[in-house]
């Protein structure tokens, strides 16, 4: 589980440095730029053999969904919301998990589905009242994106257990990021993103590379292989991990504001939570 851990720190500043960095830029365009700087870490990683045209079809298709869709909603949601309500409005996500996980499997774990609950509870006992009156285009939005991000990882764990578990997941990485910058590069083109290209700083640029580099390549390699090593019921816990790094990160480095007792009451229920998935296990 330390992959999911150093993923969570990592993505802890990111939703505060967006933002507060990148106000007033295309989203897609955002989007699709972090993807494609992330290209480079893994693309000379890429190994072909053995991959069949379907395992590479759903390879990009999972890239496109997990990064490109989910980024291409969350960085519209950006318009209607702070840094840490974003972040709190991730507290859905374990449920998306286990859901997508039970109608893959055919089977419902009811422990899955307690431990996803009481994460959910976690989450929202930290910031409830100020991320649930934030204006519902931002909650909607948020909601979607958090639906194919926990789709994106739930068919990703499946393909590498059940049709690839032979194949590193540093040899393949390179396609989820194509599929995922393809499809929001093609969203910026429709939207018309392409013209605030020229008007990023190079303060901006270099938060850029951090988020495509770091937060994007390493991140999200580090939490797809970390979310093969553990059942679902963890899985789904981690998402809401990041929720109180996440809130607190936005508040000490960003200067946003939150109830501290509700940070440390709601980050102890997830990591109870957490407890309850690995002894269930």
């Amino acid at each position: 589980m330390h992959y999911l851990l150093i993923v969570s720190l990592i993505w802890s500043l990111s939703f505060g440095m967006i933002g507060a960095t990148f106000a007033g830029i295309n989203s897609d365009l955002l989007a699709g730029l972090r993807l494609a700087i992330a290209l480079p870490v893994f693309l000379p990683l890429l190994r072909w053999h053995g991959l069949s045209a379907r395992h590479i079809t759903a390879l990009l298709a999972i890239g496109a969904i997990q990064y490109g869709l989910m980024y291409s909603l969350l960085f519209r949601a950006f318009a209607y919301l702070q840094g840490h309500e974003v972040a709190i409005l991730t507290v859905v996500t374990p449920l998306w998990v286990v859901l997508f996980h039970s109608l893959w499997e055919r089977n419902l774990r009811w422990l899955y589905l307690g431990v996803a609950l009481l994460a959910l509870l976690g989450g929202l006992w930290v910031e409830q009242p100020q991320a649930w009156s934030a204006p519902i285009q931002g909650i909607i939005l948020m909601q979607l994106s958090n639906a194919a991000f926990a789709l994106g990882q739930v068919w990703y764990v499946q393909l590498r257990r059940k049709q690839l578990p032979d194949h590193a997941d540093h040899i393949l990485y390179a396609l989820p990021f194509v599929g995922g910058a393809v499809c929001c590069l093609l969203a910026a083109t429709f939207s018309g993103g392409w013209s605030d290209l020229p008007e990023l700083s190079a303060t901006q640029w270099t938060a850029l590379i951090y988020l495509g580099i770091v937060a994007s390549g390493l991140g999200f390699f580090g939490w797809n292989k970390g979310a093969t090593m553990v059942n679902a019921g963890q899985l789904a816990v981690w998402n809401n991990l990041k929720i109180p790094l996440a809130v607190t990160v936005s508040v000490v480095v960003f200067d946003e504001s939150t109830s501290i007792p509700a940070l440390i009451i709601g980050g102890a229920l997830i990591l109870v939570s957490l407890l309850l998935a690995k002894r269930g296990a």
